[in-house]
């Protein structure tokens, strides 16, 4: 092989190896995806509102065997400088695979986007994790 046919194949390897090496590649989640979890079938977090009132419902199907402990909900109206908590439930539990909250606050919603966020725990057959989900709806 010729000299340059050699330098021209080394630039060429040189230049691949580099950009294989710098490039970052980003991936979207397609919006129908919804978190796997190892004890739960479905998640549904929801948020309604009435004139005077806001309802927040959370439903969790379980595998059977799976049990809920240590929940916290929260809910809160997003603004440009944060969020502002509404209402907060603690130590949420359900022995039975299937937790179902439902509370209505009596506070009349006022035009913006609002968030309900439920953190809790589950275990079964030894297997603990935590389940996180939310929803967001504007007013």
């Amino acid at each position: 092989m010729n000299k340059h046919l050699k330098s021209l194949v080394f630039k060429l390897l040189a230049m691949t190896l580099f950009l294989s090496c710098c490039t970052t590649v980003f991936a979207a989640l397609p919006p129908d995806l919804s978190p796997q979890w190892n004890n739960v079938n479905s998640c549904t977090v929801d948020i309604s509102f009435g004139s005077g009132s806001i309802s927040s419902t959370i439903s969790i199907n379980g595998k059977s065997g799976a049990t809920f402990y240590n929940g916290t909900i929260v809910l809160e109206k997003v603004t440009g400088e944060g969020s502002g908590i509404i209402a907060t439930w603690t130590n949420q539990s359900s022995s039975t695979n299937y937790f179902d909250f439902d509370e209505t606050v009596y506070v009349a919603p006022t035009s913006g986007r609002y968030k309900l966020t439920i953190n809790i725990w589950t275990v079964r057959n030894g297997v603990t994790e935590k389940i996180n989900a939310s929803a967001n709806k504007v007013y």
